[in-house]
């Protein structure tokens, strides 16, 4: 059994190539979506999967907005205007037509796989004001295409996410643990690994993609157990997904005046 981290982000190479492979797992369906598609709601509530499209191109356009803030010597806000902003041109792009969003989710999409996918440790670990760093962008951007590809409806399924993305998952979920449990996850034929630090265990288990869904907050595609003692429980109910890492005014002027 292991505590310790499942994902090096450490790892340039590793880093890279699961970024890539996120990616292109979302950009796969994104270009075959039938256009009928769009306006049908997703699996997450009262949202359409054009409301998914919307915002995960919203996305795409704040990587590179802090992508071209390094290009100017500047930091600035992941979304420009705001939460309330990038809240209305989700809403805006939801009523676009298909074909329109498509192209400019895409155009987004392609931005960042320009500039990130053969990226060099001296960009990676360059200051940002979202995440701290670019490197840690490329885990943002691992979670925000790999789990948006599986919230379209017949879109990808958790089988679709790489061994990589699953270890990332895992350990991202460390923060989601409620301060009083441990949760040993017991992927079948895989090795034990527990996040969380609290008094009360409960032992989680099905394949290592399903239970990377539910850690994720999203439907497994098969059965994942929950046990403590070994009595049968139900999954507990974890906290809500972290903040975004951000520098503080007094880190961007330290950063800045070296």
């Amino acid at each position: 059994m292991t505590s310790a981290p499942l994902f090096d982000a450490q790892d340039t190479a590793r880093l890279i190539s699961t970024f890539r492979d996120a990616l292109g797992l979302y950009k796969k369906y994104l270009e075959r979506y039938p256009a009928e598609g769009f306006g049908q709601k997703s699996t997450l509530p009262e949202w359409t999967n054009a409301h998914v499209i919307a915002h995960v191109d919203g996305f795409s356009r704040g990587v590179l907005n802090q992508l071209d803030a390094i290009a100017n010597h500047e930091f600035r806000d992941f979304y420009e205007g705001g939460q309330d902003e990038r809240n209305r041109r989700i809403e805006l792009g939801a009523l676009m037509q298909p074909e329109a969003l498509r192209e400019r989710a895409l155009e987004s999409l392609n931005g960042v796989a320009a500039q990130l996918s053969d990226a060099d440790d001296a960009l990676l670990d360059t200051p940002t004001r979202f995440q701290g760093s670019v490197r840690r962008i490329m885990l943002a951007c691992i979670r925000e295409y790999a789990v948006h590809s599986i919230d379209l409806t017949k879109g990808a399924q958790p089988i679709d996410w790489t061994q990589d993305m699953v270890r990332h998952f895992f350990d991202f979920a460390q923060a989601r643990v409620p301060e009083a449990l441990k949760l040993n996850l017991q992927p079948v034929g895989g090795q034990a690994h527990t996040i969380g630090t609290g008094a009360r265990t409960i032992v989680v288990q099905g394949m290592d993609f399903d239970i990377a869904a539910w850690l994720t907050g999203r439907q497994p595609s098969g059965q994942v157990r929950a046990t403590a003692a070994a009595d049968g429980v139900t999954l507990p109910e974890l906290l809500p997904w972290p903040k975004p890492v951000l520098l503080t005014p007094d880190e961007e002027r330290a950063l800045a005046a070296n």
